[in-house]
């Protein structure tokens, strides 16, 4: 990858109003100043009215409050886990895209007994894995690693 003349892009499925080469400009602008760019930095700097990222974030505090809230309730459902005889642990709950759009948790039981909710899930598992080769592709060694270890 050449680190001259790099273009940028949104991940598909996720374009935003603001071009994704001037939002890049400014989380490289705080890492230059600051070493890295912390997320509530660039909140910080969208703050600010005119900020070309203004307006990519929820400024109503009544919906950012609801938002905050959902997104803390998925991390306390992702948090749920079975305790298997063996002391073992594994997630209780998985999030799963379903016909008509509808993401939602479903438990690992349901999962393991109902054959849509396995080609559902199977295909977020494809995309997912789609999504970190496109986005470390040039870690080759990484994925002919991968590839091994899944082929075996």
């Amino acid at each position: 990858m050449t680190l001259t003349a790099l273009q940028y892009g949104w991940v598909q499925g996720r374009s935003r109003s603001v071009p994704a080469e001037v939002v890049a400009s400014v989380v490289s602008d705080i890492e230059t100043r600051e070493g890295t760019c912390p997320p509530e930095r660039l909140v910080t700097e969208a703050s600010k009215k005119g900020s070309p990222l203004h307006q990519l974030f929820t400024w109503n505090d009544t919906e950012a409050a609801r938002l905050w809230r959902t997104h803390e309730a998925r991390r306390v459902i992702n948090s749920i886990e079975i305790i298997e005889s063996d002391g073992t642990a594994a997630p209780a709950f998985v999030s799963v895209m379903i016909a008509e759009g509808r993401r939602g948790y479903v438990s690992v039981i349901s999962l393991a007994t109902d054959e849509d909710l396995q080609e559902w899930a199977l295909a977020e598992v494809r995309k997912t894995l789609n999504g970190w080769r496109r986005r470390y592709r040039h870690l080759t060694d990484l994925w002919d690693a991968f590839d091994e270890v899944i082929d075996n």
